[in-house]
């Protein structure tokens, strides 16, 4: 009997202990002592240091989503570090990694088939309640092997480690997709994006040079290697899924991510915006663009972007002085020479517009339509533009009319590309059609002062591109957004009123 009981201890030992260290399925580090540092000690260093020199501006909302590179450190690290900067000490219980498979081919997504992910920082556990939900759903499954070498997803979880401390992970390897898969993905992610998840897209940009078999242009490369990647950025910045995509499919742009940075932004909650916080090429370190990787480090917040009542008189000071400043003296005052105070959202890169009434005539309205330039700059230069209108060439806007005009600035929402022109909304959208090298704009409130519907306002607006007024219904692009519209009236300021000292 004594017998049976040691047997009946032994087993129950052999449950409770022997068991779990079997059942523990551990994905060892593929590139660690090669692409970054092998070493505990020397590897929290090289970490840190990249994290500690990084000088990110501070964000409008909560950070919800990143896109970082995944080269060795010795090349994409500095830019990591940007990446992850926002989210140093901050808490979240789980991140979500997608990263592009470059070795394996396969349809759909992979999540593993491990209960940890290891570095030489320690081990990172699987979210296995999420990873197996996420399994039932269509295009994920099981590609262990995808994962045991692959370096895009495990390149970015020293930083991770570094920047948060304690998380659950949930990595989730791409291969080939369709573009209407990636919204029924993203669908599936936007349901665990809670307040402590991370998202975290693994990607390189623009990888140019005979090595990569990419080389759509043979000289002044670094330009233009920045104005490629800045065109898939910006569109990335906007969470404009339908114009990257397109971007890409036109330009070729080799972004081995694209199809995980395509998910994110299917995945993204409307109120999210995203940041390019640093960018530089593998060009821009050895000196030499024969070949070319492209970094960049792009932060996406969520929160309530709307301007304060404090910082739209901002903007409307910053019309008037640059106003009276053009009419009087022939140039732009800088925002420094202002001296308001320059909030974040100030900052921020927008498109605006400016438009000059006296007495509700109209006397100029232009805008920018780019989102490379603070706010801040965007609407004093734009004032300018505005009072050099070229439709009022004949009779330009005077020094005698600055203490009746009147000015309104419209600060433009991201464009957002439709499939239909009947999918706008009169009062609400703003309108961009294009149409070959024809294109031309109204901000929203124009068809509702107009009293226009929606066909009267597409047929002024094909007039206005210099078009016949049909031609609205075929062949053409669309492009909506909305506008925050404020304004107030121009006032006889000297420069002593509004030429301060103050430095920003």
């Amino acid at each position: 009997m004594k017998r049976i009981l040691a047997i009946f201890v032994a087993v129950v030992l052999c449950f409770l202990f022997i068991r779990p260290l079997q059942a523990e399925r551990v994905r060892e580090p593929a590139v660690a002592g090669s692409w970054y540092p092998g070493d505990e000690k020397r590897l929290r260093q090289v970490v840190d240091d990249y994290l500690e020199k990084a000088e990110v501006p501070e964000l409008e909302g909560e950070v919800v989503a990143i896109i970082a590179p995944h080269a060795g450190y010795m090349y994409s690290g500095k830019c990591a570090g940007y990446a992850f900067k926002p989210v140093v000490g901050k808490k979240f219980s789980r991140v979500i990694v997608l990263a592009p498979s470059h070795r394996a081919s396969f349809h759909g997504a992979s999540i593993p088939d491990y209960t940890h992910y290891k570095t030489p920082l320690g081990l990172i556990e699987l979210d296995k309640p999420v990873c197996q939900a996420l399994l039932k759903e269509r295009l994920i499954s099981t590609h262990s092997e995808a994962h045991r070498d692959e370096h895009s997803l495990e390149i970015e979880l020293p930083f991770l480690q570094r920047a948060i401390g304690d998380f659950k992970l949930v990595p989730i390897l791409i291969g080939k997709m369709d573009k209407d898969e990636y919204y029924l993905l993203g669908g599936a992610l936007k349901k665990y994006l809670s307040e402590d998840t991370l998202l975290v897209v693994s990607s390189d940009f623009t990888h140019y040079g005979p090595d990569f078999g990419y080389l759509p242009f043979t000289t002044d490369v670094k330009a233009n290697l920045n104005k490629l990647d800045q065109g898939a950025i910006e569109r990335i910045s906007d969470r404009d899924l339908e114009g990257f995509v397109e971007y890409i499919a036109r330009t070729g742009a080799t972004i081995c991510g694209f199809r995980p940075i395509s998910i994110l932004l299917a995945a993204l909650p409307e109120d999210t915006r995203g940041q390019l916080l640093n960018y530089y090429t593998s060009g821009d370190i050895t000196g030499s663009y024969r070949n070319s990787v492209s970094y960049a480090a792009i932060v996406f917040t969520r929160g309530d972007f709307s301007l304060s009542d404090a910082e739209k008189e901002a903007l409307i000071c910053l019309c008037r002085c640059a106003l009276e400043c053009f009419l009087k003296e022939g140039r732009t005052p800088s925002v420094r020479e202002v001296g308001i105070e320059i909030t974040p959202a100030l900052k921020r890169k927008s498109s605006a517009f400016v438009t000059l009434t006296n007495a509700g005539r109209l006397r100029g309205c232009m805008g920018y339509t780019m989102r490379d330039v603070p706010l801040c700059e965007v609407v004093m230069a734009t004032t300018k533009s505005a009072a050099k209108d070229p439709r009022f060439r004949d009779s330009p806007a005077t020094c005698e009319e600055f203490e009746n005009m009147h000015i309104e600035i419209s600060v433009l929402s991201p464009f957002r590309k439709i499939s239909e022109p009947e999918e706008i909304v009169i009062g609400c959208d703003g309108v961009l059609m294009v149409k070959g090298s024809r294109s031309a704009l109204f901000l929203p409130q124009v068809a509702p002062e107009q009293g226009w519907d929606r066909a009267t306002m597409l047929e002024h607006l094909c007039m206005k591109a210099g078009l016949s007024p049909n031609a609205w219904k075929e062949n053409c692009q669309f492009f909506v957004f909305t506008a925050e519209c404020f304004g107030g009236p121009c006032k006889p300021l000297g420069a002593s009123e509004h030429f301060g000292e103050k430095s920003n």
